[in-house]
């Protein structure tokens, strides 16, 4: 199994990364390429990171990791069969490479006390980035030469960002939101990953996100456990203009009202609550015999 960036399964082939590998060759998809390439790297070093803890430097192979990204990204935006929610998972991996690489195991040693302030900052630095990624976004969707084709699938990447955003802020250093892998998208539905430690253990929580426009389809969680997310569960439906996106973009430029900090609390409580529940559901499941 290939979840939080652990190992993979042989138990169904197809979704080995040898064979998405393969796939997205065939597939003519560059970015979903690199994108599993990327996954392996980032397993390789977080293997050598744990086999030597406590954390050393690995910014070297990381600026050459996002180096290699950022040269695919430029060459590859529109080519082949690549889609805007290639483009900003790959994108997201670029500018979050260092937090993926090092958040697990920040995460995994939450009971040392040096570490609080690791996640306080590690909290910080993805919020950040999740505006960020945000704003780009947006300003693509809200292009008017855009293509309802291209808002469609800008839509998706704008409902995991601001998922995230909101349940990386306020930042709480029991709590962060990442990104899911590509392979983990691809094979296991899954699109973010909660690390938490507030039980006093670390755990994580797998999450499918559906934009409001396909919650007709049948609703899947993820493989090996989680929850799925409706951009309804967040206020954020495509009916409603994306209004809890464009809150948080108002709320990190500084423009934000009363009403937009009083509604965006409420959304956050949401996501959480339903985190919440299904982690106490869990912990009440029966030991099988």
């Amino acid at each position: 199994m290939f979840m939080a960036y652990g190992g993979f399964s042989d138990q169904y082939p197809l979704r080995h990364p040898r064979r998405l590998h393969e796939r997205a060759k065939r597939d003519r998809n560059p970015l979903q390429e690199m994108g599993i390439s990327i996954d392996g790297k980032i397993l390789t070093i977080q293997r050598r990171l744990r086999q030597s803890y406590p954390l050393h430097d690995e910014s070297t192979e990381i600026t050459a990791l996002r180096t290699r990204i950022r040269r695919t990204l430029k060459e590859n935006k529109f080519n082949g069969n690549s889609t805007w929610v290639d483009y900003y998972r790959l994108h997201a991996h670029h500018d979050l490479l260092a937090q993926l690489i090092y958040a697990p195991i920040i995460f995994e040693h939450h009971h040392i006390a040096d570490n609080l302030p690791q996640q306080e900052a590690l909290v910080a630095d993805v919020y950040t980035q999740n505006m960020s990624l945000l704003k780009n976004a947006i300003k693509e969707h809200d292009h008017p030469d855009a293509r309802e084709g291209e808002r469609k699938y800008l839509r998706g990447t704008i409902q995991e960002q601001t998922a995230a955003a909101l349940l990386n802020h306020p930042g709480s250093p029991n709590h962060l939101t990442l990104p899911a892998t590509t392979i983990n998208d691809l094979a296991y539905r899954t699109d973010l990953v909660h690390h938490t430690t507030t039980t006093g253990e670390y755990k994580t929580v797998n999450i499918q996100m559906k934009s409001d426009f396909d919650v007709h389809t049948t609703e899947t969680d993820p493989f090996y456990g989680g929850i799925t997310i409706t951009s309804g569960d967040f206020g954020n439906s495509y009916s409603s203009n994306l209004k809890t996106t464009r809150a948080l973009i108002r709320q990190s430029d500084g423009t934000a009202t009363q009403d937009d900090y009083y509604y965006l609390a409420s959304m956050q409580y949401r996501l959480f609550e339903k985190i919440d529940q299904y982690q106490t559901a869990e912990s009440r499941e029966p030991i099988a015999a």
